[in-house]
């Protein structure tokens, strides 16, 4: 348990762990579950107010995330993908910002994609950016080789769609306001991205088609509005040209929607391992067992490649397609007994 990181001492109280950093004839209580992200972050703290440090600029993780926030590397990015990046460079920094890039090591990082172990799609995408970030100091000479070289993301670390259960449980939940719903909505009958969504305007519906440019991939998509979508639609107000708002009736941000999204789950009794980004595959599934060709589902989501699409969807219509399988081969018996 955590013993791969300096200085931390683990006690046992009635049977219950008590993790210390202990230096220099001083011990500290290393608050959070040892588990868990908050553990480390309270190790960080803790560890960089032992430490120091001689005066190299932009030593500190913190300061690596701001010069790769100002370098080409990121604003040359697609609007959604930075989008994405920032929310994921947010939450590194809360773990990581009070280090030195020099203090973070391979075993640490390894700690932390530990605590993550629940969360797999989080932790991979975790996993890239700082790979991102560690190849960015090595390529401005702050490192010599990046501490996340050679960590293996986890197989099957994608996020994972939502049950029927799921979404009926997040929509007829009284917890979840209405806005919400209306969001979820969105995401499953049109397949888009959070980025997308939030940035639909009441002027890209028309002739019932909703118009959708993708930040990501700069994909322009008209996709034809489910009737029970639309009935949606019509019963909602027009308090903004955008389409999805806050309670306020102010746009969405990325920050606020997956904030706010992720309370209403976990109050309508989502599993911690569904998040939004799920609501895609979803989707993309739902329209794969509806009959749809990969090209077909690439027409509505704006997925680039078929790969992916298959991707999305592996395991997930196993047993429909059995079905279909087994009804073939009854057929197929019934036809040679007829002759």
């Amino acid at each position: 348990m955590r013993s791969n990181l300096k200085y931390v001492q683990i006690i046992k109280r009635k049977g219950k762990p008590y993790a210390y950093y202990r230096r220099g004839g001083q011990r500290q209580r290393i608050e959070g579950d040892p588990h868990s992200p908050a553990f480390l972050a309270s190790y960080a703290r803790i560890h960089a107010s032992f430490e120091e440090l001689p005066p190299i600029p932009n030593g500190g993780f913190h300061d690596l995330c701001e010069e790769y926030l100002r370098s080409q590397d990121y604003l040359g990015l697609k609007e959604g993908t930075r989008q994405e990046y920032r929310l994921d460079i947010d939450k590194l920094r809360s773990v990581f910002g009070p280090m030195e890039i020099y203090e973070i090591d391979r075993s640490l990082l390894k700690e932390y994609m530990g605590s993550l172990s629940n969360k797999k799609g989080t932790a991979n995408n975790h996993l890239r950016m700082l790979k991102k970030l560690f190849n960015f100091a090595v390529e401005v000479d702050y490192l010599k080789a990046s501490p996340a070289n050679g960590i293996k993301p986890y197989k099957g670390g994608t996020h994972l769609p939502w049950s029927d259960e799921e979404v009926a449980s997040f929509m007829e939940a009284e917890s979840t306001p209405t806005v919400l719903k209306q969001v979820m909505a969105f995401a499953l009958y049109t397949g888009q991205r959070q980025g997308d969504l939030i940035n639909m305007k009441w002027s890209h519906i028309n002739n019932g088609r909703l118009k959708v440019v993708q930040q990501k991939t700069g994909v322009e998509l008209w996709v034809p509005i489910h009737p029970t979508l639309q009935q949606i639609i019509s019963a909602m107000p027009k308090n903004n040209i955008h389409v999805l708002t806050t309670p306020t009736n102010l746009k969405w941000t990325a920050s606020n929607l997956k904030l706010k999204f992720k309370t209403a789950s976990r109050a309508a009794g989502i599993p911690e391992n569904k998040v939004f980004h799920g609501l895609r595959k979803t989707a993309t599934v739902k329209l794969i067992e509806a009959g749809c060709t990969f090209d077909e589902v690439k027409a509505i989501t704006g997925h680039k490649t078929s790969s992916m699409v298959e991707l999305y969807a592996r395991g997930t219509n196993q047993e429909r397609l059995a079905s279909q399988a087994m009804l073939k081969l009854v057929e197929s018996v019934k036809l040679k007994s007829e002759v």
